[in-house]
C-alpha cells in the first residue's frame, strides 16, 4: 500500500497533501521571524489521525477537537492510496463517520459502506486488499484490519523514546 493523497471534500478545509514514494516524515518548521512560537497545534498529529481516520479508526482526541472547534458538517476526509498498481479512494464524513463511507477504485464505481460492530464489510475488504498475501503460509484473518494498522501508521510524541 502506498499513500498518494489526502484532501477534503469539498476542498478548502485543509491543503491537499501529496505523499511521495517511500517513507514520509511529517514535521513543522518555524519561520525565521517566529523564534518564540511553539510548533504545538500546527496539525502534525492531526494529519496522521486523518489518514488513520480514513482507514476506519475511531475519532481521536485531535479529530474530536477539530470537530469541536470548526464546523465540519458537510466535509469528508478523502484518502487516495495505491495497491498493486491500482488507485483506491476512501471518503469518510465528519458529521456521520460510521455511515456512508465511500470506497472503491478511483474513477470506477465507488460504493457506500457502514462501519459498525455489526457491519464490518469494508474493514474486511480493506484488510484483504492491503494485507492478504496468497504466498503467506501463516495464519491470517480479515478480522484483523484495525489491529494491524497501528504497526504502519506511527505517531511519535516527544515523550516516546
Amino acid at each position: 500500500m502506498l499513500l498518494r493523497k489526502l484532501y477534503s471534500e469539498p476542498g478548502g478545509l485543509f491543503d491537499e497533501i501529496t505523499f511521495k514514494d517511500g517513507v514520509n516524515f511529517i514535521f513543522a518548521k518555524k519561520d525565521g521571524g517566529q523564534a518564540k512560537k511553539s510548533l504545538n497545534g500546527v496539525g502534525k498529529s492531526l494529519l496522521l489521525n486523518l489518514v488513520d481516520y480514513c482507514l476506519l479508526s475511531s475519532e481521536t482526541k485531535h479529530i474530536k477537537s477539530a470537530k469541536n472547534n470548526n464546523d465540519l458538517n458537510g466535509y469528508k476526509a478523502v484518502l487516495e492510496f495505491e495497491v498493486s498498481n491500482k488507485i483506491y479512494i476512501i471518503k469518510r464524513s465528519f458529521s456521520n463517520p460510521n455511515k456512508d463511507i465511500e470506497f472503491g477504485e478511483k474513477d470506477k464505481n465507488i460504493e457506500s459502506y457502514n462501519n459498525t460492530n455489526k457491519d464490518k464489510k469494508l474493514s474486511h475488504i480493506l484488510c484483504d486488499l492491503i494485507f492478504n498475501n496468497s504466498g503467506y503460509s501463516g495464519t491470517y484473518s480479515n478480522e484483523w484490519f484495525r489491529q494491524l494498522m497501528p504497526f504502519f501508521i506511527k505517531s511519535q510524541s516527544s515523550k516516546e523514546k
